[in-house]
């Protein structure tokens, strides 16, 4: 719960403010989850990069072996992100770049 644990698109302009509206109404008509997607968008205003460790986080979870994935937030990601990434994955695998 709370601001840091939610889902945002940053954008710079109203170009990168159209293309987000675009994606998300298009995966929201796709329906591949039974929930509304709640991604706010947001104007860009200050950004920090995060530490290391945040960087590419469910990639490297991916990639890791189960003693690695110990030390990753494993039931959260394993249990949510996962199964929508993989939904997403499959509903759109056309449009993604390979090794996605």
């Amino acid at each position: 719960m709370g601001p840091q644990y939610r889902s945002a698109i940053f954008f710079r302009d109203e170009a990168d403010k159209a293309l987000a509206l675009e994606v998300k109404t298009e995966v929201t008509e796709a329906k591949i989850w039974p929930n509304p997607i709640v991604t706010t968008l947001e104007p860009l205003a200050t950004f920090f990069v995060a530490e290391d460790y945040h960087q590419d986080y469910f990639a490297r979870f991916e990639k890791a072996s189960p003693a690695e994935r110990m030390k990753f937030n494993a039931g959260y990601c394993s249990a949510v992100v996962a199964p929508k990434v993989l939904e997403f994955r499959r509903k759109f695998a056309t449009r993604l770049k390979s090794g996605s």
